[in-house]
Formats: C-alpha cells, structure tokens, sequence
C-alpha cells in the first residue's frame, strides 16, 4: 500500500506521537515539524552573524528559513523564488 504524505488519516505507533495541549491552536500546531527541521539546518549551517546568505524557495520552509536568519543577525538574506 502507498504510504506517502498527504493523507487526512494515517495509523502510526503511538510511541511516535506527541500530545498537543488541546488550548493550543491546530494551525499552529503543524508548523512545530517545519519549524524544526529549519532550527536542525540551522544548527548544522553553524553561526551566520554577519554573513550573507540566499535561501532558493519561499514556500513554508523558506519564509521560515528567511525569518530565523534574520533574526540570527545574518548581514543580508538574499531570496529567490519562481513567484
């Protein structure tokens, strides 16, 4: 069977789960994974104060990738993207 993305249900282990509080908003919840895996890049990148940097894509990961670098002190984040 086809286990790819996109599914609006999915059985997994509950060991793989983590609990969202239930005050939390859902929209916002589903960012937490792209958040992440941007900080994980990031902290492998290493220190990007003063440097000058392009991030290809504005898409979700993108703008998220844009955003941490600026706020990490980046001199100039330079961006592209088909739009």
């Amino acid at each position: 069977a086809y286990s790819g993305g996109l599914f609006e249900y999915s059985a997994v282990p509950q060991s793989l789960l983590i609990p969202i509080p239930e005050d939390v908003d859902p929209s916002l919840a589903v960012l937490c994974q792209p958040a992440g895996t941007v900080i994980f890049a990031l902290q492998q990148l290493g220190p990007v104060f003063g440097k000058k940097v392009v991030v290809l894509g504005q898409g979700p990961i993108g703008l998220i990738f844009t955003e941490l670098l600026v706020k990490a002190g980046a001199s100039q984040v330079i961006v592209s993207d088909v739009i």
